[in-house]
């Protein structure tokens, strides 16, 4: 289990076999609209191991000088 792999509720979940990354997405900070894709410096949309910690995923996003906020994490399979 990964200690990123946490729902809306805060509860735990088992990840799939084949998951290999998380796209980072930020959430806005109002009720409207979808979460937003999150690029790197380089242009393409940031990705963490799902085997990453939660001290991983911060230097991911400072590594990137991501905007402090609310991000949801979604599944990539290999």
């Amino acid at each position: 289990m990964s200690e990123l792999a946490i729902n809306q509720y805060g509860e735990a979940f088992s990840l799939p076999a084949e998951a290999a990354h998380w796209l980072v997405r930020r959430m806005h900070d109002n009720k409207h609209g979808g979460p937003t894709p999150t690029f790197g410096q380089d242009g393409k949309p940031i990705t963490v191991a799902v085997a990453a910690s939660m001290a991983d995923f911060q230097a991911t996003l400072s590594g990137h000088n991501a905007l402090a906020g609310k991000y949801r994490l979604d599944l990539l399979d290999g």
